[in-house]
């Protein structure tokens, strides 16, 4: 776990930026698969290109080895793989609309 995150007696919070929404995305889903393997989840708010990351174990209103282990596997997370997939290109391109000049008025 990086020295960036911000501790407080009871959670561990960090502020990570994307280069786009989509990269931002990416992570949450990758930081979603990693939470449901452990059965550990932390608080997410997401803003556009940036994520802030919570972890604090609830039931024991403290922090715990397995805050630990989250905010450290978070920060793997948020550095591998954030390049998003052709598949993820493809879709995006299919929803977006043409960019040909400005709204027509009906």
């Amino acid at each position: 776990m990086t020295d960036s995150w911000h501790r407080t007696a009871v959670a561990l919070s960090r502020t990570f930026t994307f280069a786009s929404f989509a990269d931002a995305m990416a992570f949450v889903n990758r930081l979603a698969d990693y939470a449901e393997r452990v059965d550990h989840h932390p608080d997410l708010d997401i803003r556009y290109r940036k994520v802030t990351v919570t972890w604090t174990t609830h039931d024991v209103g403290t922090l715990t080895a397995r805050d630990e282990a989250g905010a450290a596997e978070t920060d793997r997370l948020a550095t591998d793989g954030t390049t998003r997939s052709p598949t993820l290109q493809s879709r995006l391109a299919l929803t977006r609309p043409p960019t040909t000049g400005p709204p027509r008025a009906s």
